[in-house]
């Protein structure tokens, strides 16, 4: 008699038990569909708009192709998208009142440096990869203006590259 109700018992249990994960385990194609985030970022903006939104703004290379503009009105962040020479580029722009990362990389950043853009201390960063693109980054701030910059490059080969040139023209 023992032993029937502890396998009866054990028995409950295991189906009690599978009855619940069997509802946890919807699949996503029986799920309800999530409501999705809106993108923050505006697109196909004029450089009037950059103007007027952080008083400031970007000079974009001779030559430069599919030049988008693009801010960011909650963060008051401007981009500045173009391809110059088979590299593609993002210049962001940004008040601000310290330093501040704000190039929306996430690389591992396998070399970083400093350098100067417009006479201002500038970090610069370079990612590698065998398998896709190498990217740099140079980010810098400048107190007087309360303003942070960000360009970065991405392109199969990055070797001899000086992003910090590109900077120099874009930010003047």
């Amino acid at each position: 008699m023992k032993k029937t109700l502890i396998v009866t018992t054990m028995m409950l249990i295991t189906m009690t038990a599978f009855s619940l994960t069997g509802c946890a385990g919807k699949s996503n194609a029986q799920a309800e569909p999530m409501a999705g985030m809106a993108n923050p970022w505006q697109y196909e903006v004029s450089p009037e708009d950059v103007q007027k939104m952080v008083n400031e703004s970007f000079t974009v290379p001779e030559g430069a192709e599919n030049v988008v503009y693009g801010i960011m009105e909650s963060a008051k962040l401007a981009e500045v998208q173009f391809d110059l020479d088979g590299v593609s580029y993002c210049a962001r722009m940004e008040p601000a009142t310290e330093f501040t990362d704000i190039s929306g990389m996430y690389y591992t950043w396998d070399a970083e440096g400093v350098d100067q853009v417009n006479g201002l201390d500038a970090q610069v960063r370079r990612a590698i990869s065998d398998e896709e693109e190498d990217a740099d980054n140079v980010l810098f701030y400048d107190a007087d203006k309360q303003m942070m910059y960000s360009i970065s490059a991405v392109a199969p080969d990055l070797d001899g590259f000086d992003l910090v040139a590109v900077a120099d023209m874009v930010f003047q």
